[in-house]
């Protein structure tokens, strides 16, 4: 998967509007509670976070404290169950939905609206600042956690709160804040890891359930073998509104589509973000052993929860000589870029950063900084240059053997 393409994809189209809603949020954030992690010796919770996939049932079992995400809200109103809480990661605005749902909960039984009382909002601090409105407007409490990113931890450090290391998407930030609350168990139910057998990607009566996988398509390298295959995309009208009302990009109506085999056996077809979710999903639950992880409803079977076997020890996971390593290599591969005037975002996991060359390189650059003062965009080459070398310098700090 290119991932350099993504992260350049999120640079340009996503980090400008998250990073206006987390500076509208910031006052509500300091005044309203935040999510905090259980005290230790309490008694563990189960929890069922709730998707918005095709697999979403008619019947949600009520014997579990349930996370539902945004996108689940209108389908849930619907099959008549109000969830104890609300995930909210959206930079688009979500609000309409929650007004939707709620109209539908409180046109239900009186026995089912007594639910509403209890319900609460866990909101991203990069939330649209119209879900967190709308959520007091309704008077449901908010609550707000600090995603665990390079742009954030500066905000975990002033509030003084742990980060929520939470993937890229509502249902990963419901699994990892249920971890934070106490839980012993957590389930997903309505979590598709593909399109459907007939394409199909929402869960009935969500204002999504037009979208479906229309077609696939191979890209073939000049000797016929397959690169990477495209999907076809269609049914967004809705999204698209609600992409435009936000004044975003609309959701692609072309994207990369990787095969998997379903627990039936057949084959099915996701998008790599939900792929990447399912392997943020597996790896999350090899790290915390301790915790009952189990998948309702499974299309395609997720390592760890209930149909396909757990790993015995986190895949993929960096030491912490092999992320010094990486962040050279970004550190070396962006001079070299700027010196060559290459592209800088085709640069592998650029927004991942790379703190510790920075670090190593500040007091040359301030240097430099004051030899060359008035030399404008002349200070570029030789900036770059410091960097390869304080690159090659770390490199052999970290190769050298421990005294």
């Amino acid at each position: 998967m290119d991932k350099a393409r993504r992260d350049e994809a999120f640079a340009i189209f996503k980090a400008p509007h998250i990073a206006h809603h987390v500076a509208v949020n910031l006052e509500a954030v300091m005044r309203e509670p935040r999510v905090r992690r259980a005290k230790p010796g309490m008694p563990a919770h189960a929890y069922l976070v709730l998707g918005a996939g095709w697999t979403l049932p008619d019947h949600i079992p009520t014997t579990l404290t349930t996370i539902a995400v945004n996108s689940a809200l209108v389908p849930l109103a619907r099959r008549g169950h109000v969830p104890r809480y609300i995930l909210c990661r959206e930079s688009i605005d979500m609000s309409g939905q929650l007004r939707q749902a709620h109209e539908l909960w409180r046109a239900m039984e009186p026995a089912a609206t007594e639910h509403l009382g209890k319900l609460e909002a866990l909101l991203d601090i990069g939330t649209h600042p119209a879900f967190a409105a709308a959520c007091r407007e309704l008077g449901i409490p908010v609550r707000w956690f600090v995603p665990a990113s390079l742009q954030n931890f500066w905000i975990s450090e002033l509030l003084r709160e742990e980060p929520v290391y939470g993937g890229t998407s509502n249902v990963t930030a419901a699994v990892a804040v249920a971890e934070m609350m106490g839980a012993g168990r957590v389930e997903l139910l309505g979590c598709s890891r593909a399109f459907g057998p007939d394409g199909q990607a929402y869960a009935y009566g969500s204002d999504w359930s037009s979208v479906r996988l229309a077609g696939v398509e191979a890209a073939t390298h000049p000797d016929g073998t397959v690169d990477h295959y495209v999907g076809h995309i269609a049914g967004l009208e809705a999204k698209e509104s609600l992409h435009a009302a936000s004044g975003q990009r609309p959701p692609l109506r072309v994207e990369r589509v990787v095969p998997l085999e379903a627990v039936d056996g057949s084959r099915r077809w996701a998008t790599e973000p939900l792929e990447d979710d399912r392997r943020w999903l597996a790896q999350w639950a090899a790290r915390h052993p301790h915790i009952i992880c189990y998948q309702h409803e499974p299309d395609v079977a997720i390592s760890g929860w209930g149909h396909a076997e757990a790993s015995t020890s986190p895949q993929d996971a960096r030491t912490l000589l092999e992320e010094a390593h990486a962040q050279v290599d970004r550190a070396e591969a962006v001079a070299r870029a700027t010196l060559d005037g290459a592209a800088i975002a085709d640069v592998p996991e650029l927004l991942a950063g790379s703190p510790l060359p920075d670090f190593a390189g500040v007091g040359v650059r301030m240097r430099l900084l004051r030899q060359m003062q008035g030399r404008g965009s002349r200070t570029v080459g030789p900036m770059s240059r410091s960097t390869l070398e304080v690159c090659a310098e770390l490199r052999g700090w970290l190769e050298a053997p421990s005294r």
